[in-house]
């Protein structure tokens, strides 16, 4: 996947670089807000957002209001930047700096993610919902590679070996979350493309936390009605 995206880059023309994934889709306006902002940032090389989490029938299951990439955390933890919401300016490309590292068949984006910030590359964080991620059992987060090429990379950038010691980043994290109102449940309505037309499904949802299972909501979800592009 990882040289595939590299190769789609190297064949682009445009300014602002980004991938989506099978599982993803962007909500409506994402990519005019993300021109928006560069265009009044242009000191900023990479852009990440908030985003939600739903099943295959688009109910969403949690809300995941993210907090500014800190190296300290990425290197001890997880990567706390969905690659549906990211976005990199071209000169990144051009200086050869985004280039995603094709040993890596899982976790390439962290590995970039923690260059870039060693690198001190501008990353943004943008407190606004722009994307879904939707969850079926089979992502490749959940595979067993996973958490491997992780702590490779963990390890590589500078992660405690002591695993112990890792609950000190992960609890500034969470402290940080709070302060930012992270963890704030707030009603919000949403599209969700259910074809590639595309037609959306207009959904409600109350009371939305940050974790989720595959299981079930965390909150209370209700489909509204379907949008005919036409």
């Amino acid at each position: 996947m990882y040289d595939a995206i590299n190769r789609a880059w190297s064949r682009s023309q445009g300014q602002i670089l980004s991938w989506l994934n099978s599982d993803e889709q962007y909500l409506p306006g994402t990519l005019a807000r993300v021109q928006e902002f560069f265009e009044s940032h242009p000191a900023v090389d990479v852009l990440f957002a908030d985003y939600l989490v739903v099943d295959e029938q688009g109910h969403a299951v949690a809300l995941r209001r993210e907090i500014p990439l800190r190296r300290f955390y990425v290197a001890n933890s997880f990567l706390n930047a969905q690659s549906c919401t990211m976005f990199f300016r071209r000169r990144l490309w051009d200086s050869g700096a985004l280039r995603l590292d094709t040993r890596y068949r899982y976790a390439a984006d962290k590995e970039l993610l923690l260059r870039l910030l060693a690198q001190s590359v501008e990353v943004r964080h943008l407190p606004e919902l722009l994307s879904i991620f939707g969850i079926d059992g089979c992502n490749m987060s959940t595979h067993a590679g996973m958490e491997r090429e992780a702590e490779e990379i963990r390890l590589a950038y500078g992660g405690f070996r002591v695993r112990a010691m890792r609950s000190l980043p992960l609890l500034c994290r969470r402290v940080e979350r709070l302060l930012r109102g992270a963890y704030v449940a707030k009603p919000l309505s949403y599209r969700f493309a259910i074809d590639e037309a595309p037609r959306y499904a207009e959904f409600q949802a109350v009371g939305l936390g940050g974790r989720y299972t595959l299981a079930r909501p965390r909150g209370r979800v209700e489909k509204t009605r379907f949008l005919d592009p036409s």
